[in-house]
């Protein structure tokens, strides 16, 4: 029954028809939430009706993605805000085309009962939180700053495979306090006692930051403007479709990872759709003076050791 619903989606005549452009879109990381529209709209033909054959890659981290989508023409890739804008303290390489994530997906899941008497996040005052040495951590201390916690807080940096070495940290009690995204709700799903799970989500509080952004390299815009325009607009789409049909787009997802399960797949989605639109509620379109915020805020924390001229690392050109 799942590959009959999918039969009428692929493989269309129309689509056959067109010059198909292979195109690669590397994902930061492991495959997550923010893979279903991808999935979703190459299912549907989103990305065939704009002639694209769109491949999409697991990443490896956010280093590694910015060296593909930068050494490569006519490629794509995901990365967090905050790198972006460390990355082109050197050079405009990478730009941002789309907003995929605006707000501040990131939070910090705490256990209620370890005697640690966290209620509210100023109860994080002179307590270890764990996380791992990636975007993750960035947007830890963005919000550390804003809270004004940031010097009475100890972050110590896990290793190897993020989420599920914080995760195994914190299900088998070595910490009762670790910095994830606010979607994985694992920490909820496979605890003993899943009531007894905190989560401070940053949105919630003052730390109302852009994430996850669509990004290709200033080469591929200089030279395939068309693509990208392309590219930008099956992507959106896929977006605004998911998040009418998450139960659509959820299948979608298991298509491509079939190991993974639909059900915890579908609730992570569910529960990742409220930061896919910007503060002021627009789709891919993205907003100065959210990237002038978040450049403050890494200036402050030591993120950033110089200003960056943020019109040079995004555009909305191709909304």
């Amino acid at each position: 029954m799942l590959f009959a619903f999918f039969a009428a989606n692929v493989n269309s005549a129309k689509a056959a028809e067109k010059k198909m452009e292979v195109v690669p879109v590397t994902i930061n990381w492991h495959p997550q939430a923010y893979y279903v529209a991808f999935c979703l709209g190459k299912l549907k033909n989103f990305y065939e009706a704009e002639g694209i054959d769109l491949k999409i890659e697991t990443g490896a981290g956010e280093a590694i993605t910015a060296t593909r989508v930068t050494g490569e023409e006519r490629r794509f890739g995901t990365l967090s805000a905050s790198f972006i804008l460390k990355q082109n303290q050197k050079e405009n390489s990478i730009v941002a085309v789309s907003g995929i994530f605006q707000r501040n997906m990131m939070g910090i899941y705490y256990r209620k009962s370890a005697g640690n008497g966290i209620k509210q996040p100023s109860d994080l005052a002179g307590k270890k939180i764990y996380t791992s040495p990636a975007s993750k951590a960035e947007y830890l201390a963005l919000f550390l700053e804003q809270m004004n916690l940031r010097e009475k807080v100890k972050v110590i940096y896990t290793s190897g495979d993020s989420l599920r070495t914080d995760l195994q940290l914190f299900l088998l009690g070595h910490t009762d306090v670790v910095a994830a995204t606010c979607f994985q709700d694992m920490y909820e799903k496979r605890s003993p006692n899943p009531a007894d799970v905190g989560l401070f989500c940053f949105d919630d509080y003052d730390s109302k930051l852009i994430t996850l952004m669509l990004v290709t390299s200033s080469k591929t815009i200089s030279k395939n403007p068309e693509l990208v325009k392309r590219f930008v607009r099956a992507t959106n789409k896929s977006l605004d479709y998911a998040m009418r049909h998450p139960e659509e787009a959820a299948r979608a997802f298991l298509f491509y990872y079939p190991k993974l399960n639909y059900e915890e797949e579908l609730r992570c989605f569910k529960r990742i759709i409220p930061f896919i639109l910007s503060y002021d509620g627009k789709l891919g379109y993205m907003s100065r003076q959210d990237w002038e915020k978040i450049e403050r805020l890494l200036l402050k924390t030591g993120g950033l050791r110089t200003n960056v001229d943020v019109s040079k690392v995004y555009t909305n050109k191709f909304q």
